[in-house]
């Protein structure tokens, strides 16, 4: 039983689900697709952008006030 139950699953797996996926990585069926579509594939979501461009600006203040810190305490020890 158990390995009838395996066999079914295996095939069902390949034929609806894995099946045809050479489809997907088709060159030919790519270039077909237009732009936006393939944009829409290949792009990072609006939100994973957005959070990544906060903390790029939250690494830059940092990265200054730290610049800033450090002329002050030269300053302070001349």
């Amino acid at each position: 039983m158990k390995t009838f139950i395996a066999n079914i699953t295996v095939q069902v797996i390949e034929r609806h689900i894995v099946g045809g996926i050479e489809k997907i990585f088709s060159p030919v069926l790519i270039n077909q697709l237009s732009a936006t579509e393939v944009e829409g594939f290949a792009s990072e979501p609006i939100a994973s952008k957005g959070m990544r461009e906060l903390y790029k600006e939250r690494i830059k203040k940092l990265k200054d006030g730290q610049s800033i810190l450090r002329q002050v305490i030269r300053r302070g020890t001349n």
